[in-house]
């Protein structure tokens, strides 16, 4: 297993690779993982709604003129509907000099939905929460924002994707690997994953029926009891916690005072699973970024990890905190921590940070063309 931490370089989004025998595929030949950062912008997508910035994104990123968007209560201007996509083959053709695949986006809904890609079209539309295909010429695109981006690579087959996983959809790397073996032929030992960034045990603070559920459903590991913490009580030392002074955005909303509190690992419930699904550690690579707490170093390009619970900087105490440079990324937990409990989600979606997650054939000597 490969940990690593992202650096950003001073550009709006990141690129990563995946692993094997704990060596990077680098290369035309590999798909490569990419995650838009906080600098970006909201990356929200939804099938009736307009998100120019997200167009903006990703017509810089892959200068693509034709790509699906939402708006209209219709997909406009989607890949299904250009002539470069129709006359796409399912089987990749050899990439041409300075191609950069198209962009197919997914609305999500914390399912452990998994869609098949040929042309594009098949996700046109659809709810699910993870994409994968074998066309070269696209780029499987679904958000993130605390949640963990899963990026997927058979090997053998050349099935590549990305899949959004939830605490809700904690397992949908399962149904994948099943669909990938049901479609193609795809066996575990020939996968590479990514787990990129998302929110960590240090600043995910759960209750005890959640922590209970993961605990039952994946394994024990992936939750510890904050030693004597009960949200709304004063930590007796600084020791109760390994980042303390993020507790005030890293426990939910909602009335817990009194009430036992517990760390999740999202990471450990992820990995058990692919123990269990037979992908190989060496072919597993980790990004230790919390998406709720590092920072960025001085000139911006990548992380620093966890504050200590000493640092006077607790963060989280802005509503518009997304615009504040020190953080690489948006998160759910921090960007919302200070608002009224009962706002209703629809509402709470307006003052976080959502990330794209995309994975494909793309190039940094391509994009710098661009």
């Amino acid at each position: 297993m490969k940990k690593f931490s992202l650096c950003a370089s001073g550009k709006n989004y990141a690129l990563f690779p995946f692993i094997c025998d704990e060596k990077e595929l680098s290369g035309g030949e590999y798909p490569v993982c990419g995650m838009s950062l906080l600098r970006a912008g909201s990356m929200r997508f939804r099938w009736t709604e307009e998100n120019k910035n997200r167009d903006l994104f990703f017509s810089t990123l892959c200068g693509k003129k034709n790509f699906c968007r939402g708006g209209a209560g219709k997909a406009e201007g989607c890949v299904s509907e250009t002539a470069e996509m129709r006359e796409m083959s399912y089987v990749p053709t050899v990439r041409a000099e300075n191609f950069l695949p198209v962009p197919v986006p997914l609305e999500l809904v914390h399912s452990r939905d998994v869609i098949i890609l040929r042309n594009g079209k098949e996700a046109q539309g659809r709810q699910a929460d993870g994409l994968l295909t074998k066309n070269k010429t696209l780029l499987p695109s679904v958000t993130v924002a605390d949640c963990v981006p899963v990026f997927f690579y058979d090997r053998r087959n050349g099935v590549f994707g990305v899949l959004h996983s939830g605490w809700k959809g904690t397992g949908i790397i399962k149904t994948a690997l099943q669909k990938a073996k049901e479609e193609f032929g795809t066996r575990a030992e020939d996968v590479s994953v990514v787990l990129g960034p998302h929110i960590r045990s240090c600043c995910y603070i759960v209750d005890e029926e959640r922590a209970n559920y993961f605990a039952e459903n994946f394994t024990p590991d992936c939750v510890e009891a904050a030693e004597t913490l009960y949200y709304g009580e004063t930590l007796n030392s600084s020791a109760a916690l390994n980042c303390g002074a993020t507790l005030k955005f890293g426990a939910p909303s909602g009335n817990f005072k009194g009430k036992k509190m517990f760390r999740l690992s999202l990471e450990k419930a992820n990995l058990s699973i692919l123990q269990k699904c037979g992908v190989q550690a060496c072919n597993i690579a980790l990004c230790t970024d919390c998406t709720c707490c590092s920072e960025s170093d001085e000139k911006g390009a990548g992380s620093q990890g966890c504050k200590s619970s000493g640092s006077d900087r607790s963060g989280g105490q802005n509503c518009n905190s997304r615009a504040a440079p020190e953080y690489v990324f948006g998160s759910f937990r921090r960007e919302t921590s200070c608002l009224d409990p009962a706002l209703p989600m629809d509402e709470r979606w307006k003052y976080f940070t959502v990330q794209a997650a995309f994975c494909g054939h793309l190039r940094e000597s391509d994009l710098q063309r661009q």
